[in-house]
């Protein structure tokens, strides 16, 4: 799935970064912004597996739980599609209803902490880069045609 990642940056910012200003913050960086929204699908999608499985445990239709809960169909279809994620409070709603804990309901997130633990090293190591290079010398370090990878690799170790 091939993202631009200044979309995603103007999306949740209302503000394209500027690939060409003089110093590249590590927010701004385009791989970065998308290693991150990817582990937020992830982790969109794994809540929605799980929700979807104690859904058809407990024999019961998606109009059902909906009402159930008091929401609208179609947005627990949403979430069941990974399209969004249930606020806490009807997170609640559904472990309640299910009679288990929302911590049953959400994914093991030691996965998406290991990989905060990897960002956060790289981000360390971006910002004290920035303070010493232009965003051009930045940008050029990860290039594939310098053949170091992708700060996408870098910090998913691949």
């Amino acid at each position: 799935m091939a993202l631009d990642c200044r979309f995603i940056a103007g999306h949740t910012t209302g503000m394209t970064p500027p690939l060409s200003s003089t110093k590249l913050m590590p927010v701004q960086n385009p791989n970065l912004r998308h290693t991150v929204a990817l582990q937020m699908e992830r982790y969109k999608e794994r809540l929605a597996a799980n929700m979807k499985r104690e859904r058809l445990r407990h024999g019961q239709k998606p109009a059902d739980i909906a009402y159930k809960i008091g929401i609208d169909k179609r947005t627990y279809e949403r979430w069941e599609e990974a399209a969004t994620a249930p606020q806490p409070e009807n997170l609640k709603a559904l472990a309640d209803e299910w009679a288990t804990t929302v911590d049953s309901l959400r994914p093991d997130l030691q996965a998406e902490a290991d990989q905060l633990d990897r960002i956060e090293r790289m981000l360390v190591a971006l910002l004290a880069r920035a303070e010493r290079k232009t965003a051009e010398e930045i940008e050029a370090e990860y290039s594939p045609a310098a053949g170091q990878g992708t700060l996408l690799e870098d910090v998913t170790g691949g």
